[in-house]
């Protein structure tokens, strides 16, 4: 039976005031935000890891009820943001690479439901709003995107990135102009930018101290073919001046469960590796969620085994292309 209350600071907790209880559904768990203008609440119920609730309260008044948007628990929703009575949600309804919908809290009903951001071949992973622009975070082949658009949608312009890099947070807001970014590489540790949406100009504005030389090294992305003709993307790292000779050492590091994408990432073991000569891969099993929902549903239950001839195929291929032998394989 877990419950919201509201809390005053500085005082008491047992003066705490309940805002939301299921006394029906005693193992659902629940969460709660306050818009960003602080009109409106949202509670999200859940059940399980996947899929929620959600339910929305107009707090000019506190007779308002409850606006009941989703009960079913089959997909996953999450408010991006608000203009008056219109809800931005970021979801996977009928979108297994998930989209972003518009919601009139009048009228809430599925048949008044709006794609702004529609369902494409790419995953959506975030969109966040930055002054009167949608900023969208995709996926494409295992390597993010960035895209600025109108608020009805249409792409405006792109955010330029590194061909292969991993965006791992984007924050902005409605009141602002301005977003900050985070982007990291297999051979480039994590940076932070900034971008203007107004001169549309990005620049960086952290960098790490790491004494790992990125210039020496190259990160290139392949595709091999499985044991069922299935084409799999792998992520390959090593330096420059490789020699194809059978005979340098290899790491191949794969997951493919659980709709987890493993996307690039720079971790300073790895680069301990490639600096005494290795090679480092990442081949993106089935089962994992770099390709949306129907990446995932092939290497789970009775597809299980697609996991395994696919890491089975991608130390096949190293060894066939002259990048490493069995004796030289982890």
């Amino acid at each position: 039976f877990h419950k919201v209350y509201y809390h005053q600071l500085n005082s008491p907790q047992q003066e705490d005031v309940l805002v939301f209880d299921d006394k029906e559904n005693p193992n659902r768990n629940f969460s709660a935000h306050v818009t960003h203008d602080e009109k409106f609440l949202c509670i999200y119920g859940s059940e399980s890891t996947s899929g929620n609730s959600l339910l929305v309260k107009d707090l000019s008044s506190k007779e308002n009820p409850f606006v009941n948007i989703v009960s079913n628990f089959e997909n996953d929703f999450s408010v991006v943001e608000n203009i008056g009575n219109q809800f931005y949600i970021y979801t996977n309804y009928k979108a297994s690479n998930y989209k972003l919908i518009k919601i009139d809290l009048t009228s809430p009903h599925t048949s008044h439901w709006f794609d702004v951001l529609p369902e494409n071949d790419h995953l959506l992973e975030q969109v966040v709003f930055c002054g009167n622009k949608l900023v969208s975070n995709y996926l494409e082949n295992v390597s993010s995107k960035l895209y600025v658009h109108s608020l009805s949608g249409k792409i405006e312009n792109n955010i330029s990135l590194t061909n292969i890099c991993k965006v791992n947070g984007m924050n902005s807001t409605i009141d602002g102009n301005e977003l900050l970014y985070s982007t990291v590489s297999y051979t480039h540790p994590e940076e932070i930018h900034f971008y203007d949406s107004q001169v549309k100009t990005s620049k960086r504005i952290f960098k790490p101290n790491c004494n790992f030389k990125s210039n020496d090294y190259v990160t290139k992305q392949v595709f091999f073919t499985s044991k069922d003709g299935t084409k799999i993307s792998m992520f390959m790292t090593h330096r420059k001046d490789l020699i194809l000779d059978g005979n340098n050492p290899c790491f191949v590091f794969g997951y493919g469960g659980f709709n987890i994408s493993y996307t690039p990432e720079f971790r300073i073991d790895r680069a301990l590796f490639l600096e005494a000569g290795g090679i480092y891969c990442v081949p993106n099993l089935r089962g994992g969620g770099e390709y949306g929902e129907n990446w995932h549903a092939s290497g789970i239950k009775c597809k299980k085994q697609n996991v395994f001839d696919d890491f089975i195929a991608a130390a096949e291929y190293l060894i066939a292309k002259g990048y490493t032998s069995s004796k030289k394989l982890a």
